[in-house]
């Protein structure tokens, strides 16, 4: 039994996912997908993530309580995405638009850890430039084109400080021959 809310579109779903503040979230689902989710039986909400700032659709199942444990329970969590592709537990599921709401299967492809990185969005936290691949090295002060590359850094290119915009398009290119990804 689905006990979410939800409205049929077509060929979509919208589930709406209650918060504790009382505001309503939604998310996107194939229509196709409420029979696996009327299996499941499992109430879904939308939970923060800090590190992606971003929702997710989670749930949590409840197992059984802990031995000799009055009030504590074994549990679950279950993310929607996931278990629309019954994937593994060794495997990420990449939400190829990047909007972590939209759990449609055409937006979903699974990836191992490594590879569920490359469809990142925007530089890393601790960038100095803003540009994703590109940091200042003050040792020898340029721009260095760099990253990952079957797990070996691997530099593309050097840049005065006066190429920047050089140093972001090498970058993106290199992206885009290697990943497939901009």
């Amino acid at each position: 039994m689905i006990k979410n809310d939800y409205e049929i579109r077509g060929d979509i779903t919208i589930l709406f996912l209650n918060r504790k503040k009382g505001d309503r979230i939604e998310t996107i689902i194939d229509t196709k997908n409420l029979v696996k989710i009327d299996k499941w039986n499992l109430f879904w909400h939308a939970q923060w993530d800090k590190k992606l700032e971003s929702f997710y659709v989670t749930c949590v199942e409840y197992i059984g309580k802990i031995d000799g444990a009055d009030k504590k329970y074994k549990t679950k969590i279950h993310c929607l995405h996931s278990k629309i592709l019954n994937s593994s537990n060794k495997s990420h599921v990449d939400h190829l638009n990047h909007n972590t709401l939209d759990n449609r299967e055409i937006n979903l492809i699974e990836k191992t850890p490594k590879n569920n990185l490359v469809n990142r969005n925007g530089p890393n936290r601790n960038s100095t430039t803003g540009e994703r691949n590109v940091s200042w090295a003050e040792s020898i002060k340029r721009y260095l084109v760099q990253f990952q590359v079957n797990g070996k850094n691997t530099i593309f290119g050097r840049f005065d400080k006066d190429h920047f915009e050089d140093a972001v398009r090498l970058a993106r290119q290199k992206r885009f021959e290697i990943y497939g990804v901009e």
